[in-house]
């Protein structure tokens, strides 16, 4: 079922030394469960989910410090 999301403000912010610091803690697992298929046509942006029927969890690897 294709749902309407209504528009959005986003706000990107500089990293301050506190920022990073949080960004950089231990990667904790996360349920992972669907996905979110974005569109954009004639203008609008929409937004289906496809969830599944189980879920998993993973993390994101650690940083390498290599930019």
């Amino acid at each position: 079922m294709m749902q309407w999301i209504a528009p959005q403000t986003s706000h990107i912010k500089a990293l301050d030394e506190y920022s990073i610091n949080v960004v950089n803690e231990a990667n904790e697992p996360f349920p992972v469960i669907g996905n979110i298929i974005l569109s954009f046509f004639d203008g609008v942006w929409r937004y289906d989910e496809q969830l599944y029927e189980k879920a998993h969890e993973t993390c994101f690897p650690a940083d390498s410090g290599i930019c």
